[in-house]
């Protein structure tokens, strides 16, 4: 199994980085963070564990988390922001880039 960390939302249009988790997400069960240098705190770098994982050697594909998240007028209201502001969010699998274009997620593929 390997991991894969998040590490928060950033948008082109909007200078302001978000945490991951500022945004309703699901959360493991134990939230870790993880910072290497002075200088990704500073820039908002802020790598942190996700519920997300990769099993390797074995033919699987569109797992669903055992998470489920009801938003309210508020969170619902966030996320459109984040949309309207291009936010996307960065994921890492051994401090290499992971996911960045949310655009992409399983296009259908999963039922």
């Amino acid at each position: 199994v390997v991991n894969i960390n998040v590490n928060g939302l950033h948008s082109i249009k909007n200078i302001v980085p978000y945490d991951y988790y500022y945004a309703p997400f699901c959360q493991p069960e134990v939230l870790v963070s993880r910072h290497e240098t002075l200088g990704e705190i500073l820039s908002g770098e802020n790598q942190r564990s996700s519920p997300y994982y990769l099993n390797m050697m074995i033919d699987d594909n569109c797992n669903r988390l055992d998470c489920r998240t009801t938003l309210d007028e508020q969170s619902g209201s966030f996320f459109e922001k984040l949309i309207e502001n291009e936010y996307r969010a960065h994921m890492v699998i051994d401090n290499l880039a992971a996911f960045k274009n949310a655009t992409a997620v399983f296009q259908g593929r999963c039922s």
